[in-house]
């Protein structure tokens, strides 16, 4: 849904859909949509692990945190 972090990990129509909060006429569409589109679901799973791997992985917040704490210690 729209809210929250939500819109920073779904590429809308990419990586899945977003869609507002409480809408279920929506969100059952979409969900129709992918099920009645077998190879556009795997293909949205699949760029959404990459997408997840790509900006969000643990070594990429391991890395942002050891550039943080860097800076703050050299700062002093």
């Amino acid at each position: 849904t729209n809210s929250g972090g939500n819109s920073e990990l779904e590429l809308h129509g990419h990586t899945g859909f977003i869609v507002e909060p409480f809408d279920v006429n929506e969100i059952v569409s979409r969900i129709l949509d992918l099920l009645h589109d077998p190879i556009r679901m795997s293909q949205m799973g699949k760029a959404g692990y990459n997408h997840l791997q790509k900006n969000f992985s643990m070594d990429l917040y391991q890395k942002s945190f050891d550039v943080l704490y860097g800076r703050l210690i050299f700062e002093k």
